[in-house]
């Protein structure tokens, strides 16, 4: 999920893109501040990008979790690793297919598939 689900960041501008995404970002900035020093607003970037990233992980952790009891319940072990597996391939599928991200940082355009969200 963290490759795939678009969530809201703010950073900057604003946009919808997958965690996998501001984890991309955030190796970028710590590179950066690697490279030329931690001057300017460098740490705030920083600062920002974790508590996304911490946030909205922890918050698919939980969503997930509640969803695989929920589904384990109704469905059972076997039926529930089926369901999950299926509507993970229909979700990657949809991504893949269609521009459901806003990635502000883009230079192409603005919307974008999963294919072309880490660019």
């Amino acid at each position: 999920m963290l490759a795939a689900l678009p969530v809201p960041f703010f950073l900057v501008v604003v946009g919808h893109v997958p965690v996998a995404r501001l984890l991309q970002l955030l190796a970028a900035t710590l590179h950066f501040i690697a490279v030329e020093g931690p001057a300017g607003a460098l740490r705030t970037v920083v600062l920002l990008l974790v508590v996304q990233i911490v946030w909205w992980a922890g918050l698919q952790r939980f969503a997930a979790g509640l969803a695989a009891a929920g589904l384990d319940r109704l469905l059972g072990r076997r039926g529930m690793g089926i369901a999950a597996f299926s509507f993970a391939i229909l979700m990657l599928g949809a991504a893949v297919a269609f521009p459901i991200y806003r990635t502000p940082f883009r230079s192409a355009s603005l919307h974008a598939s999963l294919l072309e969200v880490f660019e």
